[in-house]
């Protein structure tokens, strides 16, 4: 037979809380990696437009490599979306920064036409949207529930 005698208890509220954010901040980050990762996935590469309602098609890849995750933890936040374009090249819808919006929402852009004869010719042209955050945020949630769920 065993006996024990509990001399002293202590409880640190502050460890506990520590444990506690740091195990959130866990969490968030990884549901940011989650949703990157299925926006990211959602945009394919290749050379055809994508119809209207369907993610976006990445002629060059600069959409995918784009999306980024941040979380801050002193505001307990979670940012996941693409980083603004850099600036405007030769090609390219005007003003760049405007794309991923468009892309999301749908719009109006100016588009530089260049051709073989003709350079720098500006269009304004109407983009049907072609959402890919949103659906990313719902299979990224739709996921990051499945696996908290094998967890118990």
């Amino acid at each position: 037979m065993f006996s024990f005698r509990l001399k002293e208890l202590e409880f640190d509220a502050d460890r506990v809380m520590r444990a506690v954010e740091d195990a959130g901040a866990r969490s968030m980050r990884r549901a940011g990696a989650f949703i990157r990762a299925a926006a990211r996935s959602s945009i394919r590469k290749r050379k055809r437009v994508s119809n209207p309602g369907e993610p976006p098609s990445s002629h060059a890849g600069d959409l995918r490599r784009l999306i980024v995750f941040d979380y801050d933890r002193s505001s307990n936040s979670l940012v996941v979306g693409p980083m603004l374009f850099p600036g405007a090249r030769k090609g390219h819808v005007l003003p760049d920064d405007t794309v991923p919006h468009i892309l999301e929402y749908g719009g109006n852009a100016t588009v530089i036409k260049s051709g073989k004869t003709v350079w720098g010719k500006r269009k304004r042209i109407h983009i049907k949207a072609r959402p890919y955050m949103r659906p990313a945020f719902e299979k990224g949630l739709k996921d990051m529930y499945k696996k908290w769920q094998e967890i118990k």
